[in-house]
């Protein structure tokens, strides 16, 4: 039954992908999170086909929690909306009660397929969770294997020496270049050992204002960015 379910999904969110997709001359940055604002949807940073949702009741790709929110405007501070722009995928939602991770898991890794079909140079991902998931795995392979930069956040203030079973910012162990996990200096939640890249202050960040690694990577994607 689920299987069945993932192939139907899959199949609308390509035919929504496909229908609407558009020409675009900037450099693209992909974001995973749980949507934009309203006001975001016309801000001159976002791709021309920038706003998308996997979830298969909403298709609009709004935000209704403040996360996604707050970090597309961390990462469009850093930014020249003259070469650059951000895609936002939808891939959670504050009303998701954990009943079904792999659904979830699903939509994330789905979002980050897609957002790999549209051209993104860069991908920012400021979530986490526990569990390895094949099919995010791969997906993560094509992307690294694409030289498409992924920058990830571990947000569980775990010791990834001892266990590393946090992801995506676990995935790293599989992948020599192209993915870079980002802690908090401030050690707001931030995971620690040998596979956190850099540290970000992340305490008190944006609008509306959060607190975190996922702050954390949002700044470091944007700042990374502003400099290639």
């Amino acid at each position: 039954m689920f299987r069945n379910i993932v192939v139907l999904l899959m199949l609308i969110s390509y035919l929504i992908f496909f229908k609407n997709c558009e020409a675009e001359d900037r450099i693209k940055i992909g974001m995973i999170d749980s949507g934009i604002s309203k006001e975001q949807a016309n801000s001159k940073y976002l791709c021309k086909d920038g706003r998308r949702s996997v979830i298969y009741d909403d298709k609009e790709g709004y935000d209704t929690f403040g996360h996604g929110t707050n970090i597309f405007g961390l990462i469009s501070e850093r930014i020249n909306p003259n070469t650059h722009c951000i895609i936002s995928y939808k891939v959670w939602d504050h009303n998701f009660d954990n009943t079904n991770k792999k659904l979830e898991i699903f939509y994330s890794a789905l979002g980050i397929e897609m957002i790999i079909a549209s051209g993104v140079k860069y991908l920012n991902i400021s979530m986490s969770g526990y569990g390895f998931s094949k099919y995010e795995y791969k997906v993560l392979e094509s992307a690294v294997k694409k030289a498409i930069i992924i920058v990830a956040a571990g947000n569980s203030g775990s010791d990834l020496n001892a266990n590393c079973n946090t992801y995506p910012a676990c995935y790293k162990k599989f992948f020599d270049k192209n993915f870079i996990v980002i802690g908090s200096s401030t050690g707001e939640y931030s995971n620690e050992g040998s596979i956190v890249d850099f540290k970000v202050d992340g305490t008190k960040k944006g609008t509306p204002v959060f607190s975190g690694t996922s702050q954390s990577t949002a700044i470091f994607t944007g700042d990374f960015v502003s400099k290639k």
